[in-house]
């Protein structure tokens, strides 16, 4: 029930809507300053983007990385933020429900954020599907959308969508689909007890699925088909670029000159994608708490990422 009434809450922040598509307003400088040696009690400013884009966050799940999210949330201002689906996992609440105070903070750096003036879109996804019931309605400064258009201060328009729909052009049917989300979860929860064995033999953190994703020759298929599939779509209705998520890999390239954007998540990659003052979409990377870049002896590569740094 808290996560609904949080939901409601996310839904309710009493500030003036913003017209949408448009998304123009004047770029701002995205570089942090340093705190000077000599004047400890001033603070770095916080890094200010035009836009940033994020999705398959699950709160609500065991798997959802909240303290990460709120620490990346707490460190960066925007003009406007983009929820791109899977925010609250009500499909996996509906069965078993995770709601820890991490989980509300999350909710409530969101709504604080509109509160002073950031401008919300949230897109639901498939496991927050019931929202799709509200899409088109505005919220103060809150709008719910079936899919959205953004456009960068370089004149780039990009197609905003959760990824969803495409699992019809790279599985068979909805039953193929739903057997694909739950040996999702299944992999999740054997990656949650890996990581709680490694932790208490000193080992940094490992990402299972990431690892799967990578090495197994079906999983790489399939990203690469959902990939080319959202690519093809966004070219046909005229677009740039499309920013996405679903499938949990964090991605910016070029497809048949189309620019694939695809936020990652938080439950493994810990992503997002940020518009930067030259209108560039940048893919940057959250690491998990006890996550380690390099290799440790054996066969298995740690899915190491950079601390918030470009990925592109």
């Amino acid at each position: 029930m808290s996560a609904v009434v949080s939901v409601a809450s996310m839904a309710t922040a009493g500030l003036p809507a913003a017209n949408l598509p448009k998304a123009n307003a004047p770029a701002v400088n995205a570089a942090a300053t340093a705190v000077s040696p000599s004047a400890p009690n001033v603070r770095a400013r916080k890094p200010h983007y035009r836009a940033i884009f994020l999705s398959d966050i699950h709160l609500g799940t065991k798997d959802c990385q909240a303290d990460a999210l709120l620490a990346f949330l707490k460190s960066v201002r925007c003009d406007t933020l983009y929820l791109l689906g899977d925010i609250v996992d009500l499909w996996a609440m509906s069965k078993l429900a995770h709601w820890p105070q991490s989980h509300s903070d999350v909710v409530r750096a969101i709504l604080s954020k509109a509160r002073r003036g950031t401008r919300i879109v949230y897109i639901p996804g498939n496991h927050d599907r019931p929202l799709r019931h509200h899409v088109k309605q505005v919220f103060g400064n809150i709008t719910l959308l079936r899919e959205g258009v953004h456009e960068t201060v370089s004149g780039r328009r990009y197609w905003l969508i959760h990824g969803d729909d495409f699992d019809v052009h790279v599985r068979c049917n909805r039953l193929l689909a739903l057997i694909g989300d739950k040996s999702n979860d299944a992999l999740l929860r054997l990656n949650r007890h890996l990581n709680q064995l490694r932790l208490k033999f000193g080992l940094p953190y490992f990402s299972l699925a990431g690892y799967i994703k990578q090495r197994l020759g079906r999983a790489r298929a399939y990203i690469e088909r959902y990939e080319q599939a959202v690519a093809s779509e966004t070219a046909r209705r005229g677009f740039d670029g499309v920013i996405c998520g679903h499938i949990h890999v964090p991605a910016s390239k070029d497809l048949s000159g189309i620019q694939y954007r695809n936020n990652g998540d938080w439950v493994e990659s810990c992503s997002a994608l940020i518009e930067d003052e030259h209108g560039e979409i940048r893919l940057l990377y959250r690491p998990l708490q006890g996550q380690q870049q390099g290799r440790r002896q054996g066969k298995i590569e740690p899915f190491s990422l950079p601390s918030l740094a470009d990925a592109a």
